[in-house]
């Protein structure tokens, strides 16, 4: 009257009658607690937002129309190419680009070209994607003679909040050693260094996560690859009013810099999309 032995894993396997079978039945349990285990660990994985692994913020992302306009101020060139068969944007500044008159005209002498959308508004939670890379470039001293913003989005300005709400990334002077630099213009305007690096002629999936608000349960997270390296948490500003998304390239305090030594400079930009998340 032996009993028949089975076990969940291996349904299709012949009934086990003797002692020979334990070890077989052992090493199907084994492997039944390790897939149970990996599937626990991935799932923890890819709900955790933050470190490398960032979960859909909503299933339900509605996709909003752009309206891009070069922004007024811009002096260098754009043109809409075909980058590896897709459409891109390419934003080239030269060392002479109205620099001039840029630095005539501001005090820390301002030299871009961007793209403007300004078909958003500053209302509820929002998702703003594009993908980043910068081509090769002659700086023979490994370090860019000014910074530069590729993308900020700095909403109308609206009284009573205390501050003028501004968000933007940028890719610092010593850029081989540095990760990229992100702004927080909230109430505790903050600078941030990052880890992450800017890789010359590889594409960055860059992301803006922003729930605008007045209040405490605003946040700002700016996503690079996956992986979120910068978060603002509380006000984040208006709740309506224009958005104003710039893209592009935006030199600053070029004053400072060696009019001989000013690189040549050229940007991609595709896949600029923006979504309304709640």
């Amino acid at each position: 009257d032996r009993k028949t032995v089975l076990h969940a894993g291996a349904r299709d396997a012949p009934p086990c009658r003797t002692m020979l079978c334990v070890p077989r039945l052992m090493a199907a349990r084994l492997n039944d607690w390790i897939r149970h285990m990996f599937r626990r660990s991935f799932l923890a994985r890819a709900m955790a937002v933050g470190t490398t692994v960032l979960a859909p913020l909503s299933a339900a992302a509605q996709v909003l129309r752009s309206r891009l306009v070069v922004v007024s101020v811009s002096v260098g060139d754009h043109d809409k190419v075909r980058f590896d068969g897709t459409p891109a944007h390419r934003f080239t500044l030269r060392n002479s680009d109205g620099r001039e008159d840029e630095i005539a005209a501001e005090a820390n002498g301002r030299q871009r070209i961007e793209l403007r959308d300004v078909a958003q508004d500053a209302r509820g939670t929002m998702r703003y994607s594009m993908k980043f890379m910068v081509p090769e470039m002659n700086d023979p001293d490994g370090r860019l003679e000014a910074k530069f913003i590729f993308f900020q989005i700095k909403p109308d300005h609206v009284r009573n909040i205390g501050f003028i709400p501004y968000v933007s990334i940028m890719v610092p002077r010593d850029y081989r050693r540095e990760g990229f630099h992100v702004d927080f213009d909230f109430p505790d305007n903050r600078h941030i260094t990052t880890n992450t690096r800017l890789r010359i002629g590889s594409w960055h999936d860059i992301q803006f996560v922003i729930r605008w608000s007045k209040a405490a349960d605003g946040f700002a997270d700016v996503i690079v690859d996956g992986a979120r390296i910068a978060r603002h948490t509380g006000p984040t500003g208006p709740d309506g009013g224009a958005a104003y998304p710039n893209f592009g390239i935006y030199r600053s305090h070029m004053n400072r810099t060696d009019p001989q030594k000013v690189e040549d400079l050229t940007v991609y930009i595709k896949d600029y999309v923006v979504e309304r998340l709640a």
